[in-house]
Parts: structure tokens; sequence; C-alpha cells
């Protein structure tokens, strides 16, 4: 069984393009134990954990040099998991990532839940990105929206439950 699947077809140059990209992650456990066979790698990946499928679409229409070419990636990564030296494990059961727009002007949103024990935190993030010109340095974000929910258990069995959210964009 193949751990990762990937098809890409198009035509990516400065001026010109057009295509997609898919890949399934189909066992994230058995991809990072190949990982881990990398020179230089063992160390990084260390703490971390995977397991279950994944997924990565991508597609574009135009060149990587003109503004206006517009892109669209949608990933969902596989559940991770991560172990600190003397801590408790954070579990990253969902995360869901969508960049869209033209490439002045992008779109972001992450969407992902962490869980340590019985603590939970939700949190949803929309981000902007603009730049005056396609290849240039210079780029200006911004944060659209942004909350936080966050559950733990409290005293006498009680749940205990705070949210946070950006109050307008910054």
């Amino acid at each position: 069984v193949a751990v990762l699947q990937a098809q890409a077809e198009g035509l990516l140059a400065p001026q010109q393009g057009r295509g997609r990209v898919h890949i399934d992650i189909r066992d994230a456990a058995q991809g990072m134990a190949w990982l881990r066979r990398w020179p230089g790698v063992v160390e990084r990946l260390q703490p971390w954990q995977a397991a279950g499928t994944g997924q990565l679409q991508a597609q574009w229409e135009g060149g990587f040099e003109q503004g206006q070419t517009p892109v669209q990636l949608d990933a969902l990564l596989p559940r991770l998991v991560y172990q600190g030296r003397g801590s408790a494990a954070w579990q990253v059961p969902h995360t869901q990532i969508t960049v869209s727009g033209p490439l002045q002007a992008l779109q972001a949103q992450l969407d992902t839940r962490l869980q340590s024990g019985a603590q939970t935190v939700q949190v949803n993030t929309r981000l902007s990105a603009a730049s005056p010109q396609p290849r240039s340095s210079e780029w200006q974000g911004r944060i659209e929206s942004a909350s936080a929910l966050i559950t733990a258990p409290g005293q006498l069995g009680r749940t205990g439950r705070w949210q946070a959210q950006l109050q307008e964009a910054v």
C-alpha cells in the first residue's frame, strides 16, 4: 500500500501557466517513519507523531509573475501529536488550511483543534496578505478575524469555557 499518492499536471512559468496538484497521504505514521530515515530530519521530528490520512489540492491559472493569477490551495492535515520533554502531549486531531485569491492579494483560513488531556483549544483564523508587485519582497498582512475557544475541566466536576475573539481586523 502506497503511503502517499501524488498527481500533478500543468505549466508553471513566469507569464503563463495552468495546472493542478493533488496529494493524498494514506498513512501518515508510515510517512513519518520514512522521513525519519533522512539525515538531520530525525532530530527535528523527534517530538512529533502522525497518524491517519491527509490531503492537499492546489490549482492555478496564469504565470507566477502575474499578480492577478488566481490560486486555490486546500489542505487537510493528518492527526499530529507533539510530546515535548517533560510536558503533556498535545494532539492536533483536525487542521484545515485554505489559501485562495490572486497572487497579489491572498486570503487564508486556518481551522484547527488541539487537545491535551481533557483540555481542548479550538482556533479559527482568517488572514489576508497583499503585495504591490508580484515579485516584490514587500507584503502587508492582516488578521481579518481570530477566535479561540478553550474548554478545560474545572473544580467540582464543572467544565470551564473561555472564549477570546478579535473584535476588529489588525
